[in-house]
C-alpha cells in the first residue's frame, strides 16, 4: 500500500473516532435536546452539573452546522464566563465541535468565525448596552440566575432577535426565585425543560459529588441547587422575597459607606452547617448593603485567613460570634494576623438569645427598605426566606448576617438606620471589645 494510501485511510479513521466521540445525538438525555414544534424560547432548568452548558454550545452547533444560524450570539454571565464556560470550556463550543467544524476564535474581537462562513459574536451580560444595536438569528445565554442586570440584558438580546425566518434562543440556568427569570418562564411562546444533577451522576467526578451534593443533598436549598426546582417563598418566613428585590440595587451606592463589617459565624462544619461569611456596609444614607456572602467548610486557620482577606479587601472591621470556639478563636485570630502582618479591628460577640429573636431586628429592616442586597446572593437569600426558627433549620450566612446588622445599627446614628432614625434596636446592650453595640 502506497504511503499516500494509508495515510488517507488513517485520516478517514481518526475522521471518523472524532465524528463518533462528538456525536451529540447518540449521547444526549432528552431533557438536554431542543424539542420539536413551534417556539421562539427554550430555557433548560437543572442542577448543577447536569449538562446544561453542553446543552446550549450543542444547540449553537446543529444550528450553525445546518445552515439555519449565520448570525447568532452567545451571552455569560461575566466577559469571564462566556470565555472560560461557553468558548474554552470543556462543555463550550470549541470542545464540541469536530476538528472539521470547529470555529476559530478571535477573542479581540469577541467573536467565532465558523468554516462555513457563520459568525457567534460573545458578549457578557454585564455590559447589556453591547446588545442593543446588534442583530441575531439565535442566541444561547447561560446561568440567568446570575447576570446582574438580568432585564437589561434580555430585553436587549431578545429584541435584536430579529434576523432570518425563525429566530430562537436557548437559555439555561439553576432556577432563582428572581422576578425576570419567572418572567421569561410565563412568557408566549417560551418551552422549559427540567433536569436534576443524579440525571448526569456518571459523568461527574467525586470531588464534585463531596464538595456540592454533600452540601445540599436533604436541604431545601438542594431542591434547586440539584433537583432544579424554582423554590417559593416558606408560609411564616421571617423574611419575605419581594422585600429583597424591591430593595436590591446592582451596585453600591456612589456616596460611599460609613463603615464596613466582615462578620464570621463559625459553625461547626462536621455537625452538617456551613460557615457563613458576609460583609455588610453602612452607608451614607443610613441604609445597610449586602455586598458578599460566602459559606464555607473549611480548617478554622483557612477560614480565619479568608476572613481577613475580606476585611482588607474592604477596609472592614471582623465581627467574630465566639459561640463556637471561645477564647481559642480569638488567639487563633491574633496568630493569624500576626502570621499575615496585618493588623485588623474586630470585636468579638456572643450570643445570649436564640436565632429567631435576633433575626427579628434584620427583617424589620428588610420589610421596611434599609437592608439592600448588592447584587444577588441566591444562597443567604433562601436561608432568609425559609427561615421560620424551626429546630433544625439552617442559618448560617443568615446567623454572619445578623451580627453584622447589630453591628452596623452602632454606626448608623443612635444605633438605628433609615433616613429616619431608628427602625430597630437590639436588645441586650453588651460591652465588647472596643465599645458598645447594641448586640442580640
Amino acid at each position: 500500500m502506497a504511503a499516500a494510501e494509508l495515510a488517507a485511510r488513517l485520516e478517514a479513521v481518526r475522521r471518523l473516532r472524532d465524528e463518533a466521540e462528538h456525536d451529540w445525538d447518540s449521547q444526549a438525555r432528552p431533557e438536554q435536546c431542543e424539542p420539536a414544534g413551534e417556539w421562539s424560547i427554550f430555557v433548560l432548568l437543572g442542577g448543577r452539573g447536569m449538562g446544561k452548558t453542553r446543552s446550549l454550545t450543542e444547540a449553537l452547533r446543529r444550528r450553525v452546522r445546518e445552515g439555519t444560524s449565520r448570525e447568532s450570539a452567545i451571552v455569560g454571565a461575566t466577559a469571564a464566563d462566556a470565555r472560560d464556560v461557553l468558548v474554552e470550556g470543556p462543555a463550550g463550543v470549541l470542545a464540541v465541535c469536530t476538528d472539521r467544524e470547529r470555529p476559530a476564535y478571535e477573542p479581540s474581537r469577541r467573536r467565532l468565525a465558523w468554516p462555513n462562513g457563520a459568525v457567534t459574536h460573545v458578549y457578557s451580560a454585564d455590559e447589556p448596552e453591547r446588545l442593543r444595536g446588534p442583530q441575531h438569528d439565535f442566541a444561547i445565554g447561560d446561568e440567568l440566575r446570575a447576570w446582574r442586570y438580568l432585564a437589561e440584558a434580555l430585553d436587549n438580546l431578545l429584541l435584536g432577535l430579529r434576523m432570518g425566518p425563525d429566530p430562537r434562543a436557548c437559555f439555561a440556568t439553576t432556577p432563582a426565585a428572581r422576578p425576570e427569570l419567572r418572567a421569561l418562564l410565563d412568557r408566549p411562546g417560551t418551552v422549559v425543560s427540567r433536569g436534576t444533577t443524579f440525571d448526569n451522576l456518571h459523568n461527574l467526578s467525586g470531588a464534585f459529588r463531596e464538595r456540592v451534593m454533600e452540601r445540599y443533598e436533604g436541604t431545601r436549598l438542594g431542591r434547586a441547587e440539584l433537583y432544579g426546582e424554582m423554590l417559593e417563598d416558606v408560609e411564616g418566613a421571617l423574611f419575605r422575597r419581594a422585600w429583597l428585590d424591591r430593595a436590591r440595587l446592582a451596585e453600591g451606592p456612589s456616596a460611599g459607606y460609613r463603615h464596613v463589617v466582615v462578620a464570621l459565624d463559625p459553625a461547626d462544619p462536621g455537625a452538617g452547617s456551613e460557615q457563613g461569611l458576609v460583609v455588610v456596609a453602612a452607608g451614607a444614607d443610613r441604609d445597610l448593603y449586602v455586598l458578599v456572602s460566602e459559606g464555607h467548610r473549611l480548617p478554622l486557620g483557612e477560614l480565619l485567613g479568608r476572613t481577613l482577606d475580606l476585611a482588607r479587601a474592604h477596609g472592614a472591621t471582623v465581627v467574630v460570634e465566639r459561640n463556637h470556639g471561645g477564647r481559642a478563636l480569638l488567639d487563633l485570630l491574633e496568630a493569624k494576623m500576626a502570621e499575615q502582618g496585618v493588623r485588623v479591628p474586630y470585636r468579638e460577640v456572643w450570643a445570649s438569645q436564640g436565632k429567631l429573636p435576633r433575626a427579628e431586628g434584620p427583617a424589620l429592616l428588610a420589610e421596611q427598605g434599609h437592608l439592600r442586597m448588592v447584587g444577588h446572593h441566591p444562597d443567604l437569600e433562601e436561608e432568609l426566606c425559609s427561615f421560620t426558627g424551626r429546630a433544625g433549620e439552617r442559618f448560617d450566612r443568615g446567623d454572619a448576617l445578623v451580627w453584622a446588622c447589630a453591628e452596623l445599627a452602632g454606626y448608623t446614628g443612635g444605633g438605628g438606620v433609615g433616613p429616619d432614625a431608628v427602625p430597630w434596636q437590639a436588645p441586650g446592650g453588651e460591652l465588647v471589645a472596643g465599645g458598645a453595640v447594641p448586640w442580640a
